[in-house]
Formats: structure tokens, C-alpha cells, sequence
């Protein structure tokens, strides 16, 4: 799952949030003008909310304007005004401030260190996500904290501390057991894998990885699914375990095309190419390849990839920054239970020159 760093607890009024809704799938669906035409009304329900709510007085309007001013920093966000997002978090922070609303406070501190992150201002990120921590805990989320400490975690990897990042993780993981969130423990368990298999841990990758395979079926997460199935087979592949590599690339690739996940499909075909080559079986992993190729067609940000060597294991669909093990091909001309007969049954494309991917899933 590719976690945005933060997530609040506030959303938009029930009207403001349908339109809202609408708003994401036509954007989605590239459809700019109708999407642009829900935006409007969704932010016109806002302010028209807010203006309503300034008849009350005292605690409640101010309240009520907070909530306004923070709805309409998510609508700004969604567009992609990350000034004029900020903005409006801002004067959000301060009334929530004046109301001594804690869980006001965290969720806008949370919004902030969002924007920051994506900007590449890791400092100021942390900052805005160390102060809404003690105000989670004040008020008794453990969501909230465990949100926060997994965004602690996210700027800290992508700052190159991993010894913090591990610790941050391993903070949050007992608080979404806690809560039963099943879908956020496998996250967690797969961030805290792949910071492992970064250090040279590959066995406690491993047990971290079979761990949150079976969360990632229980939520129903098929693409998480896939993902973590991808970087099973990645560290089985590094010890020289083809056979179970192949079986795990091999379940990840049908979960990626069935649910129409074109660039996890091109990593995980890479993958296979490069077992299939690592196992003596050439014209198999050029066939592979061959399939690559229209996969990563239909995803600018892989092709970049193509020139660099697959086999990594961890994939930015769990984190969007995260840690790359050190990869290495073992050359052998053995060939394990005859790997590419074994999946004869699954029509391979016509043999093309060998390009190997670098494995970014």
C-alpha cells in the first residue's frame, strides 16, 4: 500500500465529501473539466458550511470555522495547490488552538507535515509530526499516534536514518494491533522488512515479509498482497533459492494482472527474467523480457528503469521511498526442477533481445 505520510482525523462536510468523491474519479479518469466542476461545488459547500456556522458563538463558531478552513486545505491539497493548502492549514492550526481542540490540533499538525514531506522538507515534516504525537497521546488515539509514528518513520527512511525509521515502525506496530487494523500492521511489518533487508537482515526480512502476507489476505488487500509475494521471491532469489523466487514472482504476477497493475506486472516480469537467466534458462528470460517491454510502455515513471540490474526487493507501492537492499546476480548454469517447463502451460511471448529491468517492485 503506498501510504501518503499523514492522515487526519477531520473530513469534509457529508455533502462536501460526495461531491468530493465525484471530484477524485473523474479526476482519476483524466476527465479535468467535470472534475474541475465538482472541486467547485465541493468548495462552495465548504465556505457555505463555514458561513452558516458563524451565526453560533463562541467555542462552537470558531470550531466550525477551523473545520471550514481545514476542509478546504484538503480540497487545495487534492488539486495540488500545496501553497494555498498550507495556507488554509494554517489559519486552521490557530483556531483549532484558540478552542484547545487537541484532536484538531494533531490532524492539521499531521496535514502540514504531509505537505512538507512531499515538498522534500524532511526537517520541518518531522517537526509538525513531533508536535502532534504528545497530542494524540493526550487525548487517547492510538490511531492518530500510530499514524504519527509511522509518518516519524516515513521521513526518517527517506532521510537515510534507518536505525531511527526502524524505531519509529517498531513503535507503531503494537498500536495497530491494538486496534485491530490489520491492513496498517502489514504495512508496518513490510516497512520494518524492507528497512531489514536494506541493513543485510535477509532472514528477518523474510519471517517479517511470510508475517504480513497472510494480514494483507485477511484485509482483502490484493495489491499489498502482491507486493509482499514480489519481495518474498526478491529475497529468496538473493540466496539462490530460484524455485521458491519463481513460485512467489509467480503468484505476484497473476495478482498484478488481475487487478490491471501494469507497472507491478512489468517489475514482476522482470523479476522472473532474471531468474530464469540467473538459472541458465536464456531463451526463457528473453521471452520474459519480451513481455516487459508493453508493460512498462504503459508506465513513464518504470521505464526509467530499464538499464539498471532487477532483483531488488523491496517496492515503492509499500513505501515510496524506500530502501533498496543491495542486489547481486549469481551467475549458475543450473536449472532447479526445469523452471520455465515447469509453467509450459502459460503462453509466453515470441523470444526478443534480453533487456534486463532493474526490479523497483
Amino acid at each position: 500500500m503506498k501510504r501518503r505520510p499523514p492522515r487526519s482525523t477531520l473530513d469534509p462536510s457529508p455533502a462536501a465529501s460526495d461531491v468530493y468523491k465525484r471530484q477524485r474519479i473523474h479526476n482519476s479518469l483524466g476527465e479535468k473539466q467535470q472534475s474541475q466542476n465538482y472541486y467547485n461545488q465541493a468548495r462552495l459547500i465548504v465556505q457555505t458550511t463555514g458561513i452558516m456556522s458563524a451565526s453560533s458563538s463562541g467555542v462552537n463558531s470558531i470550531s466550525r470555522e477551523a473545520t471550514t478552513l481545514f476542509n478546504l486545505g484538503k480540497l487545495y491539497e487534492e488539486q495540488g495547490q500545496q501553497q494555498k493548502s498550507f495556507e488554509y492549514y494554517q489559519q486552521a492550526y490557530a483556531r483549532w488552538q484558540n478552542t484547545n481542540d487537541k484532536t484538531g490540533q494533531a490532524s492539521t499538525l499531521n496535514a502540514m507535515g504531509s505537505l512538507a514531506a512531499r515538498s522534500g522538507q524532511l526537517p520541518q515534516a518531522a517537526e509538525f509530526f513531533r508536535q502532534a504525537l504528545p497530542l494524540w497521546r493526550e487525548v487517547l488515539d492510538k490511531r492518530g499516534e500510530a499514524v504519527t509514528l509511522s509518518n516519524l518513520g516515513f521521513v526518517a527512511d527517506a532521510g537515510g536514518n534507518k536505525a531511527k525509521a526502524l524505531d519509529f515502525y517498531s513503535r507503531a506496530l503494537p498500536l495497530w494491533r491494538e486496534i485491530s487494523d490489520r491492513r496498517s500492521e502489514a504495512t508496518t511489518l513490510s516497512d520494518i522488512a524492507n528497512l531489514h533487508a536494506a541493513l543485510n537482515r535477509p532472514d528477518l526480512a523474510l519471517k517479517l515479509y511470510l508475517e504480513a502476507l497472510p494480514l494483507r489476505r485477511l484485509s482483502g488487500d490484493r495489491r499489498g498482497e502482491a507486493v509482499t509475494l514480489n519481495n518474498i521471491g526478491g529475497i529468496y532469489a538473493s540466496s539462490g533459492d530460484y524455485v521458491k523466487a519463481f513460485e512467489h514472482y509467480f503468484q505476484a504476477l497473476e495478482i498484478r494482472r488481475e487487478i490491471n497493475d501494469k507497472r507491478g506486472e512489468s517489475v514482476t516480469l522482470a523479476n522472473l527474467g532474471f531468474v530464469h537467466q540467473a538459472t541458465g534458462e536464456i531463451q526463457c528470460a528473453a521471452a520474459i523480457v519480451g513481455a516487459v517491454k508493453p508493460a512498462f510502455a504503459s508506465s513513464r515513471s518504470a521505464c526509467a528503469s530499464t538499464c539498471a540490474m532487477p532483483a531488488a526487493v523491496t517496492n515503492p507501492a509499500v513505501r515510496p521511498n524506500s530502501a533498496r537492499p543491495s542486489r547481486k546476480l549469481i551467475h549458475t548454469a543450473t536449472n532447479p526442477n526445469s523452471i520455465c517447463n515447469a509453467r509450459a502451460t502459460n503462453a509466453l511471448p515470441p523470444l526478443t533481445a534480453y533487456s534486463p529491468a532493474r526490479n523497483i517492485g
